[in-house]
């Protein structure tokens, strides 16, 4: 008996040969043969094609890829003469059923002497030896299976992310679908495809499979795309003995294998595109989740997933699901704590959590405490076969050897983050080969960028990258490279602090070398662009400087960055770096550097309204620069003392401290301080009502040419602006105040908001209230922005001036109320004086003598002794309210505080 495929005989009766049927089905020969032999079977669209050429119903099918049982007829004698060659080279010859099927045949003639058939062959006839007695393998049944793993039922958070999951196949594509989600190791990436996976479930009525591809398994090498596809093909009922034996074959039977099925295959730990590309499943509707610690983008058409680190809400979410939320709730601190430490990586909290469930009198607190010592902290974060230290270890082993060296050198990085430049200079490279390097190790979520162009590592990483740096690279190299990074950010900020402006002090840099290779910086905005980017890391310089012996590199640091704090309004920044700097100058008896830096110090202080720490520290720095015969230092910490005066409102007092500092200037040619200088000049003459020596001093600054950017210019013409407006020009106010407020624009806000609120008045005096009040409004924005503050008084009393005109005298209120309590913290006697009045006329509008009296007094006392011209505006309003009692008390004593002054 012989078995035999009940196609192979319709074929026949059809007269079809199997490259005939092949092209009318719209296939190859070698599928034809297949589903003959029973090694495969037709897809859905294969078989309507097949049932039509065949001309059987579609339903009928099935019985015709059936295999029957049939007899093996006796072979025939050979006709007489056989053997012998006829004249016209014919021969006839029977065959049997005795060539085996096990290798299907491939030419159409060997197939027809398969099925039993007669052919007639013409010319010499060769026919070789061909395998007998083994049968086909039985024809595979396809298996539905479903082997995912278990979902975790404490998994928390990643809600966005598993969302973007889930929707794909809320809207599936005409197309398979592949997404890989890749991410830093133990960062959850198995755990949000499984639960997307068990979420899935339902749309993939033909199978949902897992492999693990053990891309970056510890003690374990990649499984091959070969033996993934035999995995896989087994999974879902090919037998083993069917199994082709290259790639491209078992890739394309696992396509055909999948076709017309919808089937969701999670390819877990992938290393590589190349390890999965043939992996994918190609049918409609069929999705792969794809998890990796590289990102795979040579994976074409894929959809990605990058996973960060939990944010401190989700790692305590978790930890509360794994643990309970009263334990958790119990030490919010001490869980903060634990969170941080742990990075936000979830195989680190998965850890903590799994050695507190079986220490029950573990605390939070207590664990911090082991977490400190970051030396310790890997030891700390190993349970079982779960190892912080392990999944690190096996990313950074993974990549080239100059990679893994460049890892360790990064791990030494001041600061959180760098870019190709600071790259440059720890590796010694040039900074097109440090980006090569970044993206790889990117492309190995092992750094992050973001934003772009800045590099980071995620806190664990960096801490592992830190404590193998320091076990793998020798004392000298890590000193080398430390030193090469520390020249190019000090050299680098200099340059960036000269454009912004030029240093007063003359010293020479603590660096060794100027750097091989830095950014170009050629104007102001690519200045503060840069100083932008590098703030973080300029400030993690000044306090490794301050702890590591390097006081006078901490000072020069400190000292290039105030300009920069000051445009940008970084205030708090700025005096926090220079006390830092300031402890270390103290403790190495470096008088220059502590001169210097209390210097700057003194006018963060004062721009804050600590005017009494400004004076001490402005008062001992001039000190220190007599005694270091510093002329330059000792001129700008007069200067800086004017300024604080002026911003009490002491305006003659600072005329007195500044104008013999301008007359040396002058003097010594010094032209850009005695521009500033002039304009602060200016300045102070428009507060005391001078408008013509204003006019004139403004005038004088803008007379002198400054290169690059520099506040003074914009200064002048704001008070210029101001000044015009008061004398009545309004056409050159408005000039002089749009090219202040375009000079000032992006680079001092403080500075803008003068100005802005400047237009406002000058609108307010032309009747344009409304635009008034949106200048007025614009510049308080800029207060806010600049985080100094200096100019909000000043700005919600012109605001409650326009308010009060508009006939809104609530708002004028409120404006005027929220100065006052500024001018109060800030100690602003000329804010105050003015809040004070502004108030009290409105009291006095509202016939609210009583009210107004006591604010009116104080506001003439107060602009009295600042010697302002408001102070006669206070007295004609006290006058009209009680005839002018107190104002001649309120005179008296300010001619009595004169005498007593001298």
């Amino acid at each position: 008996m012989s078995r035999r495929s009940r196609l192979v005989r319709r074929r026949v009766e059809l007269g079809l040969t199997q490259e005939r049927l092949a092209e009318l089905v719209r296939v190859d020969a070698r599928t034809i043969s297949r589903w003959e032999n029973g090694r495969s079977s037709p897809d859905e669209f294969n078989r309507r094609d097949l049932a039509r050429v065949l001309e059987v119903p579609a339903r009928d099918l099935g019985h015709l890829l059936a295999f029957v049982d049939e007899p093996v007829p006796a072979p025939e004698e050979p006709p007489a003469g056989a053997g012998e060659e006829p004249g016209d080279g014919t021969v006839r010859l029977l065959l049997t059923g005795t060539i085996s099927r096990e290798a299907p045949p491939a030419e159409p003639v060997l197939a027809e002497v398969a099925a039993g058939g007669t052919v007639e062959l013409r010319g010499r006839l060769s026919i070789d030896a061909m395998p007998v007695g083994r049968l086909p393998p039985p024809r595979a049944e396809f298996v539905v299976r479903d082997d995912l793993p278990r979902d975790l039922p404490d998994f928390t958070g990643r809600t966005a992310q598993l969302d973007a999951l889930l929707a794909v196949a809320r809207s599936p594509a005409p197309t398979a679908e592949a997404y890989v989600v890749s991410g830093p190791g133990g960062v959850g990436k198995t755990a949000l495809a499984v639960r997307a996976a068990h979420r899935l479930a339902e749309h993939f009525p033909d199978g949902r499979l897992f492999l693990s591809l053990h891309g970056y398994a510890v003690g374990r090498r990649p499984v091959t795309t070969l033996e993934a596809l035999g995995t896989l093909l087994r999974a879902v009922g090919v037998p083993a003995e069917a199994l082709p034996e290259t790639v491209d074959e078992r890739a394309a039977l696992w396509r055909a294998t999948l076709a017309d099925r919808r089937v969701l295959v999670v390819l877990d730990n992938a290393v590589s595109s190349t390890q999965v590309r043939e992996l994918l499943p190609a049918s409609p509707g069929s999705l792969a989740l794809v998890t990796s610690r590289s990102d795979l983008s040579g994976l074409a058409g894929a959809r990605h997933l990058s996973l960060d680190m939990l944010k401190p809400a989700g790692a305590e979410a978790m930890l509360a699901a794994i643990l309970g939320s009263e334990r958790v709730g119990g030490e919010p601190a001490a869980v903060r704590e634990v969170v941080r430490l742990c990075g936000g990586l979830p195989l680190a909290l998965r850890i903590v959590a799994g050695r507190m469930a079986s220490r029950q009198r573990w605390t939070f607190a207590h664990v911090a405490e082991r977490f400190k010592d970051e030396r310790r902290r890997f030891e700390e974060l190993r349970a079982d076969d779960q190892s912080v230290a392990a999944v690190f270890a096996v990313s950074h082993q993974s990549l080239s050897p100059l990679r893994r060296r460049a890892f360790l050198l990064l791990g030494l990085m001041i600061g959180t983050s760098v870019d190709a430049y600071g790259t440059a200079a720890l590796l010694d490279i040039d900074p097109h080969e440090a980006d090569d390097v970044l993206q790889d190790m990117v492309s190995a979520c092992l750094l992050t960028e973001e934003p772009a162009g800045r590099y980071r590592f995620h806190d664990l990483i960096g801490a592992y990258a830190r404590q193998r740096a320091l076990a793998e690279l020798t004392a000298p190299d890590r000193a080398a490279a430390l030193r090469r990074f520390t020249d190019y950010c000090t050299a680098t900020q200099h340059r960036a602090a000269e454009l912004l402006d030029p240093l007063v002090h003359d010293y020479r840099l603590d660096i060794s070398a100027q750097p091989a290779h830095s950014p170009g910086l050629p104007d102001v905005p690519a200045a503060v662009a840069w100083l932008d980017a590098e703030r973080e890391t300029i400030t993690a310089l000044i306090e490794h400087a301050a702890a590591h012996g390097r006081p006078r590199l901490a000072w020069q640091l400190a000292y290039a960055f105030w300009r920069y704090c000051f445009v940008r309004g970084h205030t708090d920044l700025w005096l926090s770096t220079h006390e830092r700097a300031l402890t270390a100058t103290r403790a190495a008896g470096d008088d220059e550097g502590t001169a210097i830096t209390l210097t700057s110090m003194g006018a963060a202080d004062y721009l804050t309204g600590r005017f009494d720490h400004a004076m001490e520290a402005l008062n001992e720095a001039l000190g220190l620069f007599a005694g270091l015969g510093d002329e330059r230092g000792q001129a700008r910490a007069r200067i800086n003392r004017g300024a604080v005066l002026e911003y009490v409102g002491r305006y003659s007092d600072a005329l007195r401290e500044w104008k013999p500092v301008l007359a040396t200037m002058r003097e010594t040619g010094d032209r850009r301080r005695e521009a500033s200088l002039a304009a602060n000049v200016a300045h102070a003459q428009l507060a005391l009502g001078r408008l013509d020596e204003a006019v004139s001093y403004a005038r004088a600054a803008l007379d002198i040419e400054l290169p690059g950017w520099s506040s003074t210019h914009p200064r002048a013409l704001w008070v210029l602006g101001s000044a015009y407006c008061r004398l009545g020009d309004h056409a050159a106010a408005r000039e002089h105040l749009d090219t202040s407020i375009e000079l000032f624009g992006g680079f001092d806000a403080a500075g803008e908001a003068y100005a802005r609120s400047s237009l406002g008045v000058l609108l307010r005096e032309q009747g344009d209230l409304d635009g008034a009040v949106a200048a007025h409004l614009a510049a308080l924005d800029l207060c806010v922005k600049s985080a100094q503050r200096a100019a909000e008084a000043d700005v919600l009393n012109e605001l409650g001036a326009t308010y009060t005109r508009a006939g809104r005298p609530a708002d004028a209120a409120e404006a005027y109320g929220q100065a006052l309590m500024l001018a109060r913290d800030r100690r602003d006697r000329h804010a105050l004086g003015l809040a004070l009045l502004g108030l009290g006329a409105l009291r006095a509008r509202g016939g609210e003598a009583a009210e107004a009296v006591p604010l009116l007094t104080e506001a003439l006392d107060v602009l009295t002794g600042l010697g302002v011209p408001e102070a006669e505006e206070a007295r004609a309003e006290l006058l009209a309210v009680d005839g002018g009692a107190h104002a001649v008390s309120t005179e008296a004593r300010a001619g009595g505080a004169a005498r007593d002054g001298g």
